[in-house]
């Protein structure tokens, strides 16, 4: 789906949707009865939607989400809170210019296996949780203002793709 609204009743719709690509979706979201459990990859990127945007709130049910997308979601000045998605894996933030905060609640994700968030030239630093994270495997920093990473000892151990190139 790239652009266009997602608006509607969605009651028994899409129950079994594992993929969604929305590609320049807009900020405003209007869909009802939209509950998306069985989703595994989400790909948002090159959209308007920002840390308030409206779809977060039905997200939360995806709890079996692995990919989150945000490529270029150029109003994104900080995540929402990630909490619900237990099983999140790989998080892409790739040149999201304007975004200054990633919520704290990415130290909860135990099953993070990748952070991008290469070309995000506005953060400054990473959660704290960052560096307790025990299955993290790539860590994408390039292009950022980041100047440490807060590692917890004992933690980090799985780390095997750290890039942190300057601009």
């Amino acid at each position: 789906m790239k652009g266009g609204n997602f608006t509607g009743d969605f009651q028994n719709l899409l129950p079994q949707l594992r993929w969604l690509q929305w590609q320049n979706c807009p900020s405003d979201f209007a869909a009802a009865n939209f509950h998306p459990k069985k989703l595994v990859v989400l790909d948002l990127s090159y959209s308007q939607i920002s840390e308030d945007w409206g779809g977060w709130g039905p997200l939360k049910v995806a709890t079996e989400l692995k990919v989150l997308n945000l490529t270029r979601c150029h109003s994104l000045k900080g995540t929402p809170d990630l909490s619900a998605f237990k099983s999140l894996e790989i998080l892409i933030l790739e040149y999201c210019w304007y975004l200054e905060e990633i919520h704290p609640s990415i130290g909860d994700l135990k099953t993070l296996v990748s952070l991008n968030v290469r070309g995000c030239r506005r953060l400054k630093e990473l959660p704290a949780g960052v560096g307790k994270m025990e299955n993290l495997r790539e860590l994408i920093l390039d292009e950022t203002a980041i100047q440490e990473i807060p590692i917890s000892r004992g933690c980090l151990t799985k780390l095997e793709n750290l890039s942190a190139r300057r601009l």
